[in-house]
């Protein structure tokens, strides 16, 4: 495997990669396999989450030092989760957004200071926002909801993730143009002098596609798969004897 013998960084998906369905936080054994593997190569977080939903869980894998991908590339942390990057959206922003969708979302997730606002009625002018979600509850209505706001594709960076409370499922998932995780590992990629042959990644949805386009290893797991442990182990065994 003559990728791996130069992989120095490693980005994980956090929901339904480090997670399983209807599970929030990371087990036990996941994390030991986390800290195991970051002995070899850096170990980095590239989430859909909000830097709020992530610090306990940067701490339990000793991940402190690392740089992490958080609110699907709005925002990267540096070590100490110093906000190194980040890039909002408007109010105008995200009352385009909701008025194209309409009414067909069953709810919203909107970003502001670290806080999810569930409600547009709980925004105002002069705020600004990492992230803004629609949910869905089918595949039917998240097409719809695509369709509906797929005139703004060339404004903001638009995916699809996996919802933490409803992982069946679905959130839409909207940034600044230049905000997706590719934009935000491609920005660590260049404070770290390390190139994308040299990077990794695990995930599971298409808002981790993004991510993939940067790494030179790239794992797609099936979602809420039950052997990730064994995944990492594997690959902290690969890795370390090839330093």
């Amino acid at each position: 495997m003559n990728e791996e013998k130069s992989i120095k960084l490693l980005f994980l998906d956090v929901d339904g990669t480090l997670t399983t369905k209807w599970e929030i936080q990371v087990s036990k054994s996941v994390l030991f396999a986390i800290s195991k593997l970051s002995e070899t190569v850096m170990v980095s977080l590239s989430t859909g989450r909000i830097s709020q939903e992530v610090k306990e869980l940067i701490n339990l894998a000793g991940l402190e030092q690392s740089y992490h991908v958080i609110g699907s590339g709005a925002e990267v942390y540096g070590p100490s989760m110093k906000l190194l990057r980040k890039k909002v959206l408007s109010y105008d922003d995200v009352t385009k957004v909701i008025d194209l969708a309409e009414d067909i979302p069953d709810g919203y997730g909107i970003c502001h200071d670290g806080t999810w606002l569930d409600s547009p009625d709980a925004i105002s002018k002069g705020m600004e926002f990492i992230t803004l979600s629609l949910h869905a509850n089918s595949k039917e209505q998240k097409d719809k909801i695509l369709n509906h706001i797929q005139v703004l594709d060339r404004e903001y960076h638009i995916t699809v993730g996996s919802h933490i409370w409803n992982p069946e499922g679905f959130m839409i998932l909207i940034t600044q143009k230049g905000a997706s995780k590719g934009d935000a590992i491609k920005y660590v990629q260049s404070e770290l002098g390390i190139s994308q042959e040299e990077t990794a990644g695990i995930g599971d949805m298409p808002n981790d596609a993004p991510m993939f386009s940067q790494c030179g290893l790239k794992i797609a797991m099936g979602n809420a798969h039950p052997d990730l442990r064994q995944l990492l182990m594997w690959l902290y065994l690969v890795l370390k004897k090839m330093v």
